[in-house]
This record gives structure tokens, sequence and C-alpha cells, in this order.
């Protein structure tokens, strides 16, 4: 059909602009901010938000609360990173939009589940707003967007499931290495944390990095478990993955350097004890993923047994 055709014009046009971020100079590197990068997507995510909820009637407070804790976020940015003002009301204003977006998916009770994932992906943004400095969050974007099309062109051709998880894999790393989130790990751009905190503590900067380097994993897990529902694909996919994850670490493992500096050294070997460890990460993350999926939560009650 007609519209099956533009979703797949869409999907390979989102393909073959997010392959262009990896070329481009590692996150960190870049001596100037790019403040503008940073409201572009703030306007772009507020727009399709805007344009996909309006006929909404049911939850309206967490939609006008997300767009809300978007447009803080993008003045909040805007004010830290290009009009240099860092007083402790924008952390404190940083933080609060932290935790709504954090706790705004668990609050929505969409029957929908793509309802329910563009909320989370729209959280996700919010906080990655925060935390960007130059274009990264132009490519969370178009990460987020790319993930919508390729779970309904899956969907919609009904694929294999060894495709799928070899895709899924490519995303993920992808998502984590597209950016040059790996360079600003070892380089500890202080930059990122400013909308949250400038007095230097390296345990809670440290945390606000890694939070910033697997969200846009968190975004790709969410996407696979969109479509991964039954128990059989799940367990055909862990098993899929645990067989790409090995090869590509055996790979890897020859590529280990033990001459040149130490950061050659370092990331060589970082890149392998990842992927050694992707299976168990990528569990945890489709856990989490599923979590937020959810309709409902299930609360245990405690029945009172008279005596």
């Amino acid at each position: 059909s007609l519209l099956h055709d533009r979703r797949r014009i869409a999907y390979g046009i989102l393909l073959l602009i997010i392959l262009v971020f990896p070329f481009l100079p590692t996150v960190g590197t870049i001596k100037t901010t790019l403040s503008w990068c940073t409201l572009l997507t703030g306007i772009i995510t507020l727009t399709l938000h805007y344009l996909y909820f309006k006929f909404e009637s049911h939850q309206l407070y967490i939609y006008s609360i997300q767009r809300t804790c978007l447009m803080l976020a993008m003045t909040d940015n805007y004010f830290v990173h290009h009009l240099s003002i860092r007083s402790p009301l924008i952390h404190l204003l940083s933080w609060i939009i932290l935790i709504i977006s954090c706790f705004l998916p668990f609050l929505s009770s969409s029957k929908y589940r793509l309802k329910r994932l563009i909320i989370i992906l729209t959280s996700i943004l919010t906080i990655y707003i925060l935390l960007s400095t130059q274009y990264e969050s132009l490519f969370v974007l178009i990460l987020c967007l790319l993930m919508l099309t390729w779970i309904i062109t899956y969907e919609e051709q009904k694929g294999n499931i060894q495709l799928f998880t070899f895709q899924s894999l490519l995303f993920i790393l992808l998502a984590f290495f597209g950016t040059g989130n790996f360079a600003s790990v070892n380089s500890f751009d202080p930059s990122n944390v400013y909308c949250f905190l400038t007095i230097f503590n390296p345990f809670l900067m440290s945390f606000i990095i890694l939070i910033k380097c697997i969200l846009p994993i968190l975004i790709v897990t969410c996407a696979t478990a969109y479509v991964i529902k039954n128990p059989d694909m799940i367990k055909y996919f862990r098993l899929y993955t645990l067989i790409i994850c090995d090869l590509l670490a055996l790979e890897l493992f020859f590529f280990i350097k033990t001459e040149g500096s130490w950061l050659q050294i370092g990331e060589s070997i970082s890149r392998y004890v990842i992927l050694m460890a992707m299976i168990v990460i990528l569990s945890g993350f489709h856990f989490l993923a599923s979590l937020l999926l959810q309709k409902e939560f299930n609360c245990t009650r405690v029945k009172h047994i008279p005596k």
C-alpha cells in the first residue's frame, strides 16, 4: 500500500541520516556549545508530541506535564549553556524535571502500547536535553523516530526473529557509540552536568554521565520490548543475542591492544568487556522496558486475616 511504502521510505531516510552521526566530531571534543541543536530537538519533539496527542481526551494531564517539562528543559539548557546562567534555582528545576520525567511513564494507563512507548521516548528525550551540550540531542531524536518506523515496519512485514535480533544489536551499538559517548566518559567532560550541578563531585557527575550513556540504549530496548511480546520470542531473542554477542566479542578479543597509549589500550579492553557483558545488560534493560510498557502495575495486596 501507499502508506506502507511511505513508512519504508521514511525508515530508509532516517537510517541514512543517523549513519552520518558516527562520522561527526566526537561529542566533547568540539570547543563550542551548539545550543541551537538542543533547541531544534526540543521544538521538533514538542511539535510531534502535540500533533500525535492533540485529539486525545484521556490523560490530558500527562501530555500537558510532558510538554511543560520539555519546554522547561529547553529553557534550562539554553540558560546554562548559551547564557552561562548556573544558579541553584536552575539546578533544582533540572532535578525536578528529571524526577517527573522518570515517573510519568508509570502513571500512564493507556491500553495502546504505541502511545505508552511515545510517552517513554518523550520522557527520555526530555532528560537527554538537560544533558546535551552539542548535537547529541538531535541524534537521540533521530534514533527515537527511527525506532518508531522500525517497529511499525517490522510488524507490517512480520520479519523473522534472527534478522530482528541482529538489527536490534546493531542499533544498540549505534546508540552507544553513535555520538562518541565512550570518549565522553573517558574524557569526563563536566559540561554535560552543568544543568544539575557545578560543584565538583566526581561520583555524582559520573552517575549523571552514565545515565546519559544508557538512555539511548534504553530507547532501543523499549522498541525491542514493544515487538517481543510472547515468551517464545523472548527465548529466541536472548539465544540469538548470546550467539551474536559471543561472535562479536571473539573478534574484538583479537583486536585488544597491548601497546600504545593507556587510552587506546583501555578503549580496546572496554569494548571487549562491554560485549561480553551485553547479554546480561540487555536482559536488565529489557526487563525495565517491559515494565514501562505494561498497561498497569499489579500491587500485591495483603489481606487482613481476622483473629
